[in-house]
């Protein structure tokens, strides 16, 4: 049994994370007694839907994962509801996640490196790289609108931890550069239209 983390206030659990198909429980708080319930059930948990720019596909996080729902118009109109699918299927715990506004990069973020940093997914070719390398905790990133920037907030490891960092990262560099400190933010990041800001 492995824990997954704190997801909306709830804890998810996989029993089995090697099987092919890993059984997945959502319980109240961490020491909540888990009921082996295979029968299907709704997701739940599910926390920063993002739809992509052509409008085809929603991802999102749940139970440590990146899930996708196509949302192909002619199963919608015959009354097929749509259904999620794993983007990612593993151990490391993967949230945030936000496709680019040119369709062509997903960021998330990952702890697959030991700590929750900045990945991209790149679907051309089909292949994930890490973007940032930080001391901070870093989360919320968002896309500018030319798909050449990510700002995002980091976490200070000492003092307060409800304070941020807001930073942008250059996507093709890696470049970070810190914007404005002692932010306690309530939501993710966002552009104006024009990138400027």
């Amino acid at each position: 049994l492995i824990m997954l983390g704190l997801i909306a206030g709830l804890t998810a659990a996989v029993a089995e994370p090697a099987a092919e198909s890993p059984l997945y429980w959502i319980v109240p708080h961490a020491g909540a007694r888990i009921e082996n319930n295979t029968a299907p059930r709704p997701l739940q948990g599910i926390r920063a839907p993002d739809i992509s720019a052509d409008g085809k596909k929603i991802v999102f996080s749940a139970a440590g994962d990146l899930w996708t729902v196509d949302l192909d118009p002619r199963s919608l109109a015959a009354g097929k509801p749509p259904r999620g699918k794993h983007f990612t299927k593993d151990e490391i715990l993967e949230f945030d996640p936000m496709w680019s506004p040119d369709g062509k990069q997903l960021a998330y973020i990952s702890d697959r490196g030991g700590k929750p940093e900045i990945w991209l997914h790149e679907t051309k070719p089909n292949k994930d790289r890490q973007l940032t390398t930080l001391p901070d905790v870093v989360a919320a990133p968002s896309w500018s609108p030319d798909s050449n920037r990510i700002a995002f907030y980091k976490v200070p490891s000492v003092g307060d931890s409800r304070t941020r960092i807001l930073s942008i990262v250059t996507v093709f560099t890696g470049d970070v550069r810190d914007i404005q400190s002692n932010i306690r933010a309530v939501a993710p990041p966002a552009w104006s239209p024009d990138g400027e800001t």
